[in-house]
């Protein structure tokens, strides 16, 4: 498969059939490159992203099973990672997808947890019976 610097691939984990994980390719001095977010590994400053060889990152059980071309360039990527280089993995408000949203914007997405609260809280309003205050039952 080739590759160029942007790429954005995703990846089966090995043992877990119904994630995907995602990465961006960048090519350095020649070589294939992924940089993500992941879980499984500290960076030296106490975050989870990532740039490693193409190769480590297939060797943790990976297997790519998508590339989709982007416009994200070396510099953002590299910009990118440092930027965020202290950055925690977190499932819900800084997994690979958040990652790679990052890369292209600069931006972090907005707190998948206060969504997930602000959506229960309004389903739980809309079961209510009718003339009954929160909290009652």
């Amino acid at each position: 498969m080739e590759f160029a610097t942007g790429d954005i691939i995703t990846a089966t984990i090995s043992g877990n059939p119904y994630y995907r994980h995602k990465g961006i390719i960048l090519i350095e001095k020649g070589k294939v490159m992924v940089a993500h977010n992941t879980p499984a590994r500290k960076n030296n400053a106490g975050g989870n992203v990532h740039i490693e060889p193409l190769n480590d990152f297939l060797a943790a059980g990976r297997s790519i099973v998508n590339r989709s071309p982007s416009a994200i360039t070396y510099e953002q990527i590299i910009k990118a990672v440092e930027a965020i280089r202290k950055a925690r993995f977190h499932f819900l408000d800084f997994n690979c997808r958040d990652f790679i949203f990052f890369v292209r914007t600069g931006k972090k997405r907005k707190s998948k947890k206060r969504l997930l609260k602000t959506f229960f809280r309004s389903v739980s309003v809309s079961l209510r019976k009718p003339g009954t205050k929160s909290g009652s039952h």
